[in-house]
């Protein structure tokens, strides 16, 4: 007899006892596997302001690479969503606070099936955009 294999739904993790291979969050990214792993492992809000000091600095010292850049703001957004949410004041009007805060929110809804405050992401996503168009704008 063999065992029947099942689709996952978009999104869905595998029951623990599947034994594909896994990704690790961080790739290659060294500094970003320490910053997670601090994430992962850091009790109360001291050393949460800490790490989230630490992982602004992830995507500046990722220089030109966007792809190195986008995926040092994504992975600590998604690893730990509360911290990012506190990178927004820091950055009320630039990409980096807005950008960490909005993709926080969309992975919390997508894991909980429920996004609060629809209008408010929406605006948050908009303007990290035109916060990005204009910091490039400076740069080029």
């Amino acid at each position: 007899m063999t065992k029947s294999k099942v689709p996952l739904a978009d999104g869905a993790l595998p029951p623990p006892h599947h034994r594909s291979p896994r990704l690790a969050p961080e790739f290659d990214d060294a500094a970003l596997g320490r910053v997670l792993r601090a994430l992962a492992g850091a009790p109360g809000a001291g050393p949460r302001d800490i790490l989230v000091a630490r992982t602004e600095r992830l995507p500046r010292d990722a220089g030109n690479d966007g792809n190195r850049r986008g995926h040092r703001v994504t992975a600590p957004a998604g690893a730990a969503p509360a911290p990012a949410r506190r990178w927004r004041p820091k950055h009320p009007r630039g990409a980096d606070g807005l950008v960490p805060h909005a993709w926080a929110d969309m992975l919390t809804a997508r894991l909980t099936g429920r996004l609060d405050d629809a209008a408010a992401t929406l605006d948050t996503c908009r303007r990290a955009a035109d916060a990005g168009r204009r910091s490039r704008a400076v740069t080029d």
